[in-house]
């Protein structure tokens, strides 16, 4: 794997852990709230790996429909953020910035799910 992969990785998981210490620490929010996002951007880097290095994890199935959950879910995020904006005007600009900023920083591991899902990757046919 490249390095560029690598540093990408540790981009994705830096906020999750931060989310998780920060819930941690004001003993707040229960298992969903804390771990959830933890195990969303763990579910995404393990198919960046799969797919930086070539090899299938777990089957193509799976990687293919989380790949529309995560485009629906960017998708409504963006619908979402265009109605609190309507809605409530500058007073949620802040939160409306950073959850286009996350859809935006999400959007490449998006596309790579994309990409090693398809049926035409030669790893998938050594895998059946």
């Amino acid at each position: 794997m490249r390095l560029l992969h690598w540093f990408y990785i540790v981009m994705l998981l830096v906020l999750p852990f931060v989310h998780l210490g920060h819930k941690i620490m004001t003993e707040s929010g229960g298992f969903i709230s804390r771990y959830l996002p933890l195990i969303i951007v763990i579910f995404l880097v393990l198919g960046l790996i799969g797919y930086a290095k070539k090899t299938p994890i777990l089957v193509r199935r799976l990687w293919r429909v989380s790949f529309w959950v995560f485009l629906e879910g960017a998708f409504f995020a963006i619908m979402y953020v265009g109605f609190m904006l309507s809605t409530f005007g500058s007073a949620v600009l802040l939160e409306s910035v950073l959850l286009l900023l996350m859809i935006a920083v999400l959007a490449p591991a998006i596309v790579v799910l994309y990409q090693y899902s398809k049926v035409e990757q030669p790893f998938w046919s050594r895998s059946a």
